[in-house]
């Protein structure tokens, strides 16, 4: 499949990810594929709706071939069309797209994101994962409240086999949303936080996705710590 065609994929699956996200699975047309680099993205249009594609980060590993997920929050027009998709549905897909990928040789990458930008760190985590790579992975994610920490299920099952996963919860309130006591890290992922869960930083890589504020915020204070200039992959969402 080339970077300009379109594939009409089908509404498989749906999943509640908090209050205001979900996770799509969108199964493409029987005997079709989709190669792609954990951390690229594509392009939904939902058909008749009047509304313009939109990018959305490719969230599953690409051994799972024949289908393409997407973590969404409920924001835009789009987004709220999408929210209100029972399953079944045709949507177009093209792509994949994006230069910014993970690598199977770096053997020590720590992971980076918040909100929604946890979807391609999700088929990074699950590829290196299901192909076995003897690479450190450690994840550093935040959420204002712990129901706001997506996938937060896998991440633990992630954990389990071997990924270092930092989450932090960083609103004060949030602390004891109901039913959902956090005992865990409290506030933003921070620099010092990072290069005390890694150690030396000499030979760690960064992938970043996320608001481009916040990134450059943690990239100053990495380098200071001893992190090379070289060794940041980044994917900047707007200037927050």
């Amino acid at each position: 499949m080339t970077e300009t065609s379109s594939l009409a994929a089908l509404v498989s699956h749906i999943a509640d990810e908090g209050p205001d996200a979900r996770l799509l699975r969108l199964e493409l047309p029987e005997g079709r594929s989709l190669e792609w680099r954990p951390g690229q993205f594509v392009e939904v249009t939902l058909p008749g709706s009047g509304l313009p594609g939109r990018a959305f980060s490719i969230a599953n590993a690409p051994q799972d071939c024949a289908a393409v997920e997407i973590l969404f929050d409920r924001r835009g027009p789009l987004a709220e069309q999408l929210f209100r998709l029972k399953g079944g549905e045709p949507l177009l897909v093209r792509g994949p797209m994006g230069k910014w990928s993970y690598r199977d040789e770096d053997r020590r990458a720590a992971l980076f994101s918040s909100g929604t930008g946890i979807a391609p760190l999700r088929a990074i985590v699950r590829y290196a994962l299901a192909k076995g790579l003897p690479n450190r992975l450690d994840l550093f994610y935040a959420a204002p409240t712990p129901g706001k920490l997506l996938l937060r299920r896998e991440l633990e099952e992630a954990a389990e086999k071997g990924v270092g996963v930092h989450l932090s919860v960083t609103e004060p309130e949030g602390m004891w949303e109901e039913g959902l006591w956090w005992d865990g890290a409290r506030g933003p992922v921070t620099s010092e936080a990072m290069r005390s869960a890694l150690g030396p930083l000499e030979d760690v890589v960064f992938y970043m996705c996320g608001g481009g504020r916040m990134i450059e915020a943690l990239r100053a204070g990495l380098l200071a710590a001893g992190a090379r200039a070289d060794s940041f992959r980044v994917e900047k969402w707007g200037d927050y």
